[in-house]
């Protein structure tokens, strides 16, 4: 699937701001290296609900989805169509 690189920079753009020493890009592992837990995937959950105008159901806040940047872009795209 193919999303926008603007899904995927603003997704990156509040990862930054929530790990701003971190260097991230559309491939950093998020979640087996610790940069998301339960916790900052519900603050990205709402970022992007807001930013995006979707609904993200709880069937998706699982790691899989949220493991790197572009995972959440192809979740966001899916939600969006």
């Amino acid at each position: 699937m193919i999303f926008s690189d603007t899904k995927l920079n603003f997704i990156i753009s509040v990862l930054q701001q929530m790990h701003p020493y971190d260097e991230l890009n559309g491939d950093t592992e998020l979640v087996e290296s610790g940069l998301l837990d339960s916790l900052s995937i519900l603050l990205v959950i709402s970022q992007l609900e807001e930013n995006f105008d979707i609904v993200i159901d709880e069937k998706f806040i699982d790691p899989k989805y949220f493991s790197t940047p572009q995972n959440i872009a192809k979740l966001v795209e899916q939600l969006s169509s």
